[in-house]
């Protein structure tokens, strides 16, 4: 952890940031008018391109329940009732799953198996979601938390990264984060 080393990593982190400043695009048009409500309804579309944009829109949207939302889709505890397409996080429980509403938390009680189904993820959307988890611990008390989800953040190019980043700067009043941020 010598010079060499910090001037490697520093390299290394600076080429990710370059990236990411190439590959950022917009959210979809459709989504920027959505509510937070309408974009979390969009998990229990079958397009993993629609799912990548409402796993941007939800973690940009600064709403408290984004990072149980996108928590439970990571871990795959999101599912949607097949009747409503109501989105809900679903734990195993005798005779189906125990569901509570995404949005509200209102306890829907155990339901069968058939009656939900888990919003499906791919790969690609495991490394957004994964971008868009550090990209919420931007926020937290925590010096190192914030240091180390800007670490991540820059090493994770991900077209939602720099307006997350760019919100966070703003905030941010420990100098050493913020310099994280800005490499």
């Amino acid at each position: 952890s010598g010079p060499i080393a910090c001037a490697a990593e520093f390299r290394h982190i600076i080429a990710a940031f370059l990236t990411l400043l190439f590959v950022s695009a917009p959210l979809a048009p459709s989504f920027a008018q959505d509510s937070f409500e309408e974009t979390v309804a969009r998990f229990a579309e079958r397009s993993f391109d629609v799912k990548g944009d409402a796993i941007r829109a939800v973690a940009a949207s600064g709403d408290v329940r984004a990072g149980d939302i996108l928590t439970a889709l990571s871990e795959g505890a999101l599912y949607y009732v097949k009747k409503g397409k109501r989105i809900v996080f679903a734990q195993k429980a005798e005779g189906g799953f125990q569901i509570r509403d995404a949005l509200t938390d209102e306890d829907l009680g155990i339901v069968k198996k058939r009656a939900v189904k888990k919003v499906g993820i791919n790969n690609r959307l495991r490394a957004l979601l994964k971008g868009a988890l550090g990209g919420l611990q931007l926020t937290a008390p925590d010096t190192d938390t914030r240091l180390a989800a800007a670490r991540a953040l820059l090493l994770t190019p991900d077209p939602g990264i720099k307006s997350a980043l760019e919100g966070a700067l703003a905030r941010e009043e420990t100098p050493r984060v913020a310099e994280m941020m800005t490499l």
